[in-house]
Order: structure tokens, then C-alpha cells, then sequence
């Protein structure tokens, strides 16, 4: 069942971003949504 976001901090979302820099070494960080107002939330990464 998916939630529709009926007031702000209702709902997140939230994904795995890979990507490598051009050293050639790997990132990884998680992103954060809210999906009430599409505003971006935390960004965390490991190195």
C-alpha cells in the first residue's frame, strides 16, 4: 500500500546513489526526500 503524503514530514523516500570520481574510486550516498514538498532533505556518504 502507498502512502500519498498528506502534510509535510508524512511521507520519505529514499535511494542509493553510486558513482565514481574520476580517481577511479567508488561513492555511495543515500538520499532523502520529503514527498510532500519535494524538497531534498540529507545526503549522506561513505568513502
Amino acid at each position: 500500500m502507498r502512502l500519498r503524503p498528506l502534510y509535510a514530514n508524512h511521507v520519505w523516500s529514499y535511494d542509493f546513489v553510486t558513482d565514481r570520481l574520476s580517481n577511479g574510486r567508488k561513492i555511495r550516498m543515500l538520499t532523502v526526500i520529503g514527498d510532500h514538498s519535494k524538497a531534498g532533505g540529507k545526503s549522506c556518504g561513505n568513502g
